[in-house]
C-alpha cells in the first residue's frame, strides 16, 4: 500500500552495504542495501546453505562484479567472533584475510532488535524480484506465544523464517553506522 515493495534498483551513485546472519546448521543470508536520502532500500538477497566463509566472499565478489557495485560496509552479528568450525581462526578474521572487512554489531536483545526494524519499518524499500524469500519471510515471522502468561516470549518461533529475520535486524542495527560514515563498530 505505501509502494515500498517493487523495483528497488541499485543506484549507482550511492554504496552498496551488506549484512549478514552466517549460518551454522542454517543457511547464510546476505543482504545487500543502500541509504539513500532517508530511504533504506534493500536491493538484492542471497542465501547459501553450507558454505564455507571462503564460498561467500566468492559470491559477494560475484555480486560486486556483475552488478557493478560498490562496496560501502559489510556487518555481521556477535558470533562471527566464534571460531570456523574447519579452523583455528575466526570467521571474522578469515573474511578480513579473503578481503572483505567485515565489522560485528554489538549483541543486542531479540526484542530490542524487534523494536529497532519497527522503528525503522517505515523507511525500508524492497526489490520483490531480488528479494522475494526475505519478503516471504517476513510475512510469515513470528515469536513464540505463551500461553501461560498469554505474552509472545522473548524467543523467535523456530522456523525458517527466523535467519532472514534476523539478518533484516542487522541491516537496521547498522544503519546508523552507515549514515554516520562509521567504518568500524567492533
Amino acid at each position: 500500500a505505501d509502494k515500498r515493495v517493487g523495483f528497488v534498483p541499485h543506484d549507482p551513485m550511492h554504496k552498496v552495504h551488506t549484512a549478514c546472519d552466517l549460518g551454522w546448521r542454517s543457511p547464510s543470508i546476505f543482504l545487500f542495501f543502500q541509504i539513500i536520502g532517508s530511504k533504506i532500500c534493500i536491493i538484492n538477497s542471497f542465501q547459501k546453505y553450507n558454505a564455507s566463509i571462503a564460498e561467500l566472499v566468492s559470491i559477494l565478489n560475484s555480486y560486486n562484479m556483475n552488478h557493478n557495485y560498490v562496496y560501502g560496509s559489510h556487518f555481521c552479528p556477535h558470533d562471527a567472533k566464534k571460531h570456523d568450525q574447519t579452523s583455528a581462526t575466526t570467521r571474522l578474521n578469515i573474511f578480513r584475510n579473503l578481503g572483505i572487512d567485515m565489522f560485528v554489531l554489538s549483541r543486542s536483545g531479540l526484542t530490542a532488535g524487534i523494536e529497532v526494524v519497527k522503528h525503522r519499518f517505515n523507511r525500508l524499500f524492497f526489490d520483490e524480484d531480488n528479494c522475494k524469500e526475505l519478503l516471504r519471510a517476513l510475512e510469515s515471522y513470528s515469536r513464540k506465544w505463551d500461553p501461560v502468561t498469554k505474552r509472545f516470549s522473548n524467543k523467535d518461533k523456530e522456523d525458517w523464517t527466523n535467519d532472514w529475520a534476523d539478518c533484516l535486524r542487522y541491516v537496521c542495527l547498522s544503519v546508523d553506522f552507515v549514515t554516520k560514515d562509521v567504518t568500524a563498530v567492533d
